[in-house]
């Protein structure tokens, strides 16, 4: 799978990074406020190993498994089997 970054610097300094794969966009662009911060998000993208983006990471928060098995659980009629 090819992947590419570009990293576009507006008139007004404003360093957008975005990714395509395939020739297709693959997430959102990120727009960066300091070159440093568009470094480290380059350098995450490129480490990164097919799981989500760090932009996904940071938004979704650390999964909770506990909760997830308490939901399903609780829709069942024995709610501790999750047959």
């Amino acid at each position: 799978m090819a992947q590419m970054i570009t990293i576009e610097v507006s008139d007004e300094n404003q360093i957008t990074v975005t990714a395509e794969e395939n020739g297709q966009p693959a997430g959102e662009p990120y727009e960066c406020d300091s070159v440093d911060e568009c470094m480290q998000f380059v350098g995450a993208m490129l480490k990164e190993e097919g799981g989500e983006s760090p932009e996904e990471q940071q938004t979704e928060g650390p999964e909770d498994y506990k909760a997830a098995w308490d939901e399903e659980a609780a829709g069942r009629k024995q709610p501790g089997l999750m047959a």
